[in-house]
């Protein structure tokens, strides 16, 4: 058994010399596989999300901006709009007592003309020849929403209102599109105060109508004709 373990000695030497030289190897596999390049194709898609994902995050900071600059217009008229409505309600009363003045007589003075129109189109649809002459837009959303406001006519308020809040972001924008952001909160002012925009606030179609023109010609604007289109 002595003299056998002086010839093992080498044998063992020469396996972990055979070992660390493959590790060697590996590690410098390793290294090179690390310092190749990234191919062309990775490097292109990387470039082509990038630029997409900030110009949309761009695009809505942009929305909401404008969002922040008109709404303060739209504010200060529908608070205009609520002050003219309340002194005109007190009129109908007898006493000119405040305290029998409620919310339905507030809502009622805003219920008149095509606004009655609308609402029996969402209610009963069109029973009479004559009320084709409203497109179904208008009272098609009036009776979605009124599920959940249980009155079409209050529906064709919020319809209304909303849209014309949109309606100045949007128009906003299309005038920043050539002009400078003075010019564009001044166009939104002079058509929030214009003699005929409580029409905006009725449950009347036109502020549907005025958004979705606008829109056409901002995205039109932009050369994206499909949207404009639609």
């Amino acid at each position: 058994m002595r003299g056998s373990s002086p010839g093992a000695q080498p044998h063992n030497r020469g396996v972990y010399m055979h070992s660390s030289i493959e590790l060697s190897e590996d590690t410098e596999k390793r290294k090179a596989i690390a310092d190749e390049p990234v191919p062309p194709a990775i490097t292109a898609a990387s470039t082509l999300t990038t630029p997409t994902t900030l110009a949309t995050a761009a695009g809505q900071r942009q929305w909401f901006a404008a969002l922040r600059q008109v709404f303060p217009i739209f504010l200060a008229t529908h608070l205009a709009f609520l002050i003219l409505t309340y002194c005109a309600a007190l009129f109908t009363l007898g006493n000119f007592s405040y305290r029998s003045l409620g919310l339905n007589t507030l809502l009622n003075a805003w219920f008149r003309w095509d606004s009655g129109h609308f609402t029996a189109i969402a209610t009963n649809g069109y029973d009479a020849a004559w009320r084709t002459a409203f497109f179904p837009t208008f009272p098609l959303l009036e009776h979605l929403i009124s599920f959940l406001t249980h009155d079409p006519f209050v529906a064709g308020l919020i319809i209304s209102n909303g849209a014309g809040l949109l309606m100045l972001a949007v128009l906003y924008r299309l005038v920043q599109e050539d002009f400078d952001a003075d010019l564009a909160w001044r166009t939104t002012l002079y058509l929030a105060i214009f003699p005929t925009a409580f029409f905006f606030a009725a449950a009347y179609n036109e502020s549907i109508f005025l958004l979705f023109t606008l829109l056409a010609f901002y995205y039109m604007r932009r050369g994206n004709w499909w949207l404009s289109a639609s």
